[in-house]
Parts: C-alpha cells; structure tokens; sequence
C-alpha cells in the first residue's frame, strides 16, 4: 500500500509552489524576502514623490509584488514550523506528506540526516519530499514516523492551515481591487480621450 492516492496540499494547489524544505532555502529565500521589500519601499517613496495616492500606490504595489506575498508566506511558515507553531498530532490526510516535512523540521533533522536514519540516499528523500512523499509504502511512512519521534498520529477532516485562509481572503479581495482599479483608470483614460 501507499500514500501515492493522497492529493496534493492545498497550499501547494492554490499557490502553485511548494514549501520550503530546507535551512538553505530559507535562507535564499529570505534574502530574497529582504530585497523585496528594500524594493517596494523604495518604490513606494517614489509614488509619493511623485503624488500618487495610497490606493494607488497599495493598487500597484499589490500587482506588481504578488510574489513577495508568495515568498513571505513562505519564510514565515518555515519560521512557526521550526519553532513548532504546528499541530503535530493531528493532520488531514492530504497533509501527511506536508507534515512530515513539518516534524523533520521541527525536529532539526536536514534531509541528509533523515536519508541516513531510514536507509534511503540524499537524492531519494528529496524526490520523496518534493512530492510529498506521494509513492512512499506506508512501511517506510511507519518508519520515517518513528524516526521522527512521532507516537500519535491523528488523521482529520477539515481545511488545511487557518493562517493560509485569511491569506487567502486578503488575496482575493487585492485581485478584486487591482482588477477595479485598472477598470477605472481605463474608463477615466478614455472620457479624458473622448473630452481632449
């Protein structure tokens, strides 16, 4: 048997990205976070300078970033999972791969050192990890389970992750915005066409 049938996590469904898996990444990844947002503030004192207002500004910095949103999820997600700011016992079956990236995490353990405790090589497990450990035999899921330090393991209906939802929601009513405000600056640049 294995955990090939579960689906895909629903942050990685909606975001079309995965987490980050590693001390390494998260730290690219927040250097990368950092310039972003060097590069937004420098911009948005050049908006104000040049007279533009806070909606407009919000407007463009919002379509013009959308992935620092993407990168900042990810960097503080990584953060809660390595100060343990997760339900370690209880997970939605969609979420198992997910989460035994959370506990590795959690736990310390670099990708190398979990391929050595459960006999798999380096490459193997960051196969397994980059999709989630879809394929993986429930004895080697059992295994990484028990290296990981796991005694309980809940499996639980519901939605994924709660901080993800408002992300979510926020990003949804941007687009909405973003979308209306190019709607009007497009019928504004066409009555100042029409009038001139």
């Amino acid at each position: 048997m294995t955990v090939m049938g579960l689906k895909r996590g629903l942050l990685n469904s909606f975001r079309g990205d995965k987490m980050i898996l590693s001390e390494e990444q998260y730290l690219r990844q927040k250097e990368s976070l950092a310039h972003m947002t060097s590069d937004r503030e420098k911009l948005c004192k050049e908006l104000k300078a040049k007279g533009k207002d806070d909606g407009y500004i919000e407007q463009f910095l919002t379509y013009r970033f959308m992935m620092y949103d993407d990168v900042k999820w990810d960097v503080e997600e990584y953060e809660r999972v390595k100060n343990g700011e997760f339900d370690k016992e209880n997970v939605m079956l969609d979420q198992i791969g997910k989460h035994l990236i959370r506990l590795r995490i959690w736990r310390g353990l670099s990708q190398e050192e979990l391929a050595k405790k459960v006999g798999f090589t380096l490459e193997q497990i960051q196969k397994y990890e980059r999709f989630e450990y879809q394929g993986l035999p429930f004895s080697k899921l059992n295994e990484i389970l028990q290296v990981l330090g796991v005694e309980k393991i809940t499996i639980v209906p519901g939605y994924s992750d709660p901080n993800y939802g408002e992300f979510m929601n926020k990003r949804r009513f941007a687009m909405q915005e973003m979308s209306n405000t190019k709607d009007e600056m497009a019928a504004t640049s066409e009555e100042k066409r029409q009038a001139g």
